[in-house]
């Protein structure tokens, strides 16, 4: 469990994790607002892990008061299990509009051995 900003490293690859939850803000300005969004998560080699239906996006009121020139959407994913295949090296956030693809820093994944060693666990084929 943890907030991952920009690496993660796991005992051994593959392995799955019990649990991924990301959480989005996508902008936009008020002039060009959004009309649609949709989010997924992908693997380093395009595979779809999850992903959001699309939403279509109620439209601004005409009326905002001077000064809010900002529209802000957030959400969020939640994939459980969470498998990572042995060559995986990122996984990426993509949210898709009608008209953009709105690209996350990637969350690299490193797989570290030392890991298994200093926690005393052994791993067990079945």
């Amino acid at each position: 469990m943890g907030v991952y900003t920009g690496g993660l490293v796991v005992p051994t690859l593959p392995t799955t994790l019990p649990r991924l939850c990301a959480w989005f803000t996508a902008t936009a300005p008020v002039s060009e607002p959004f009309n649609r969004i949709a989010a997924k998560i992908i693997r380093d080699d395009g595979f779809i892990l999850g992903h959001t239906p699309e939403v279509k996006v109620q439209p601004l009121p005409s009326n905002l008061p001077d000064g809010r020139n900002i529209q802000s959407l957030n959400g969020g994913l939640f994939i459980s299990p969470l498998d990572l295949v042995e060559k995986c090296r990122y996984v990426q956030l993509i949210v898709t509009t009608e008209s953009d693809e709105l690209t996350s820093a990637k969350l690299w994944i490193e797989a570290n051995p030392e890991l298994l060693k200093q926690s005393g666990v052994q791993l067990v084929n079945w």
